[in-house]
């Protein structure tokens, strides 16, 4: 136990937050290692007339903020970050009165709850990345068999998504807002971080078990190829993992009260298994391997997606 700052915020290192912060840590740089090959291997799709497919080259770049915000969450949680200890031998948040502006202000949701909210909002963002990019390369690949009614459709599934994206950041800063100045707070402004986490959850892996389903059916509707069976293994693994995951996660933080203290008793519960697991699958499938050739010329890449829709697909 190291108590840098003082007997009351000391870091223990062997705790379970403690190793947590490790795993997470060790998964941020993971996620910074495939996007810095990615990107010296030209593999992130600079040069493809595709909007998509350039677009979901920030998926392990936002995964790796996502996990190194988690893994800073952790520890100050473990060091009791911007709280003061009490005579009951528990921890009182620290609070500052503003005298220009006649208000009182909790450090806590500043200091500490921001690099949770943060954690979540990126790493949602990145999977909403990829639920976007399978469901517009899936329309780019039956384009010419769709009716002319449906080619509206992607534009509409994407006006949805980027909207739904937009109310989750300004849900999580107005709560987070809220925490900051409302002393005192409701229990329902209390129990708001789990439940909105849960909602976001849910939706995501809705909309991806979806996507996945839809991807699968296209798959069994072609003829055999080695390329197809490979990916749509993946995206069949990845759609069940993180469906089942994210949707196993909201239950969890929906039924448990106070959720936002239980979860950081039971870290590897609600965060560390629902995040890390699709995560860090999702990265080790993009990872790529060099093999000394001219990719442009002998393998379909991300550069050259037109040439085999089947490889557009995989991640």
């Amino acid at each position: 136990m190291t108590c840098t700052f003082g007997p009351a915020h000391c870091f223990h290192e062997g705790s379970m937050l403690m190793v947590c912060a490790y795993v997470y840590a060790a998964g941020a740089a993971f996620a910074g290692y495939i996007h810095v090959r990615r990107a010296a291997l030209r593999e992130h799709g600079h040069d493809s007339l595709l909007v998509h497919v350039r677009r979901v080259r920030f998926f392990p770049a936002l995964v790796g903020v996502a996990f190194a915000s988690r893994a800073a969450w952790f520890v100050l949680l473990d060091t009791h970050a911007m709280q003061d200890p009490n005579a009951f031998g528990g921890y009182d948040d620290m609070l500052v009165f503003l005298s220009w502006l006649d208000v009182t202000v909790d450090l806590y949701p500043l200091g500490v709850l921001l690099w949770n909210k943060l954690a979540t909002l990126l790493y949602i963002s990145a999977f909403a990345l990829l639920l976007q990019f399978w469901a517009d390369m899936l329309d780019h690949t039956m384009r010419e068999i769709r009716a002319p009614a449906e080619l509206s459709r992607p534009a509409r599934q994407r006006r949805v998504l980027v909207v739904a994206i937009v109310w989750m950041y300004v849900i999580e800063i107005a709560l987070l807002l809220g925490k900051t100045f409302c002393i005192g707070e409701p229990l329902w402004l209390t129990n708001s971080d789990g439940w909105c986490t849960a909602l976001f959850s849910v939706i995501l892996a809705l909309a991806l078990g979806y996507d996945a389903y839809r991807l699968r059916r296209y798959f069994d509707a072609q003829d055999y190829s080695r390329v197809l069976v490979s990916v749509a293994r993946r995206v069949t693994l990845l759609g069940l993992l993180c469906s089942s995951l994210f949707i196993l996660r909201g239950i969890l933080l929906v039924a448990t009260p106070v959720a936002s203290l239980r979860a950081t008793s039971t870290p590897w519960l609600y965060y560390a298994v629902p995040e890390l697991a699709p995560g860090c699958l999702v990265l080790a499938l993009m990872h790529v391997k060099h093999d000394g050739r001219d990719r442009s010329i002998f393998t379909p890449t991300e550069r050259t997606p037109l040439v085999s829709p089947e490889l557009m697909l995989s991640v």
